[in-house]
């Protein structure tokens, strides 16, 4: 930011110097702008989803950074599906849904479709594991975990 304010400044004060001095207010503004932009990103930033998979239920947790859980979804594991359905007109970005008995839970909004693509695959593959035969686990657990991100 710093270095961005440098600059800007540097060029219109060599412009306010050869006589166009009206570019001056017009580089403050565009600083102004810059820096609430920055602030805005900054704090859509601290959003967090985060889903924790258990042994019979997945835990859905929604939150800002430093205020804790705001919202706290518990689905049961072997009933919930993931799926990606489309937006509503032709040019709305995707949504990962969640579903577990009529609930329908939204997440990844932040997200890029291919991400939430991924993001899918990944979830179905957590919620039924390839060692899961039945609700109550009656198979043995992997003998490593997947990883969780690329």
């Amino acid at each position: 930011m710093v270095f961005m304010a440098v600059v800007g400044l540097t060029i219109a004060g060599l412009f306010a110097a050869l006589g166009f001095w009206m570019i001056l207010p017009f580089a403050g503004l565009e600083l102004v702008a810059l820096a609430a932009a920055l602030w805005v990103s900054v704090g859509r930033n601290r959003y967090r989803e985060v889903l924790c998979f258990e042994q019979e239920r997945l835990v859905v947790e929604l939150g800002l950074l430093g205020h804790g859980v705001q919202s706290r979804v518990v689905l049961s594991r072997s009933w919930t599906r993931a799926l990606v359905e489309n937006g509503s007109h032709r040019h709305d970005p995707t949504r990962l849904l969640l579903t577990c008995s009529g609930q329908r839970l939204e997440i990844g909004r932040c997200l890029t479709d291919q991400e939430r693509e991924h993001l899918c695959r990944r979830i179905k593959e957590l919620l039924n594991p390839a060692w899961r035969t039945r609700p109550g686990g009656a198979g043995r657990p992997p003998a490593q975990e997947l990883p969780l991100g690329e």
